[in-house]
């Protein structure tokens, strides 16, 4: 399967900082007015990166869960301990 093909777009900034995401980037991204983004800047390759928050919240879950390994959920540490509280009387 062949790679998607990358937008590419010349913007202007204007007065107040504001950029316009042009219309044909925003139907891919199924963007209304409203939607909320996370804008992250990358010093070292001097980039901007904006992606939708829903995308951005699972790539933060990926990257916690990949960092914390084996180690059990908290809530799941709390339901085995108040269950052992339950069972002891």
């Amino acid at each position: 399967m062949a790679a998607p093909l990358l937008m590419h777009a010349t913007i202007q900034l204007s007065p107040g900082g504001r950029v316009v995401i042009p219309a044909r980037m925003r139907q891919a991204l199924h963007l209304v007015d409203g939607s909320r983004m996370v804008l992250t800047f990358d010093p070292e390759r001097r980039r901007l990166v904006l992606v939708p928050v829903d995308e951005a919240l699972d790539l933060l879950q990926d990257q916690a869960a990949a960092l914390l390994g084996g180690l059990p959920s908290l809530s799941e540490a709390l339901l085995a301990d108040r269950r052992a509280e339950v069972a002891g009387g």
